[in-house]
């Protein structure tokens, strides 16, 4: 996301400085004015921000289980018996059924182990792999990565849930803020009539299934 808006922006002659930092801090400094932008904020998260109208990838949510233990989703209930893993920062469905789901979960404290900070798809795959945890949802480039770079192909599966997010850039509610908005929308349009916005997606992978890691099918609900 950051070398979409970089190669929105730079040409017209702005810097573009990246820090990585939890989402609920990166929400207060474009609020307070120390940043102008954050990236990959969902509609349903926006607090009072200012988004702009078109998205910059798609967030596909899946599981996360130890390889042999999955199940195929056909709902959320498939994680009734199951302790389950999530970052409070995350929306995984645009609330839908699944954020409904882990919502009511979270607040009867019903089997669910909930990070507020750090790295947490990390830790996240640590706490499964440890057995303190069965199953938890994340994006399905971000997991991707983990779990290759980790050399856990063999001890990890995933579940497809026909879920996600589209993603966007969040501002601050401002003039400025809707200048900026404007040319990152008008530069998206650009790059997706040129090609070049294909081009960047596959170089993460944000367009392809990740290869190597067993996956579970979507499954047909009764």
């Amino acid at each position: 996301m950051v070398d979409i808006v970089t190669e929105i922006m730079e040409p017209q002659g702005f810097l573009i400085e990246y820090n990585v930092m939890p989402w609920s801090r990166a929400k207060n400094y474009v609020t307070n004015g120390r940043a102008d932008v954050a990236l990959g904020i969902s509609k349903v998260t926006t607090d009072n921000l200012l988004v702009n109208n078109e998205a910059l990838c798609f967030d596909e949510t899946v599981l996360v289980w130890r390889r042999g233990e999955g199940k195929v989703y056909t709902g959320p209930e498939i994680l009734d018996e199951s302790v389950v893993g999530v970052s409070d920062a995350n929306v995984f469905d645009n609330n839908g059924e699944l954020d409904e789901y882990i919502l009511r979960r979270t607040t009867k404290r019903n089997k669910m182990v909930t990070l507020y900070e750090g790295d947490t798809p990390e830790l996240l795959l640590r706490m499964l792999l440890g057995r303190h945890i069965d199953v938890f949802p994340e994006n399905r480039q971000v997991i991707s990565h983990l779990i290759k770079s980790g050399g856990h192909e063999a001890r990890v599966e995933l579940s497809l849930t026909g879920k996600g997010n589209n993603l966007y850039v969040a501002l601050s509610p401002s003039d400025r803020g809707q200048q900026y908005a404007e040319m990152i929308d008008a530069g998206i349009l650009e790059l997706k009539d040129s090609g070049r916005m294909q081009e960047l997606l596959q170089k993460y992978g944000l367009d392809n299934d990740p290869a190597g890691i067993s996956e579970l099918p979507l499954g047909a609900r009764e």
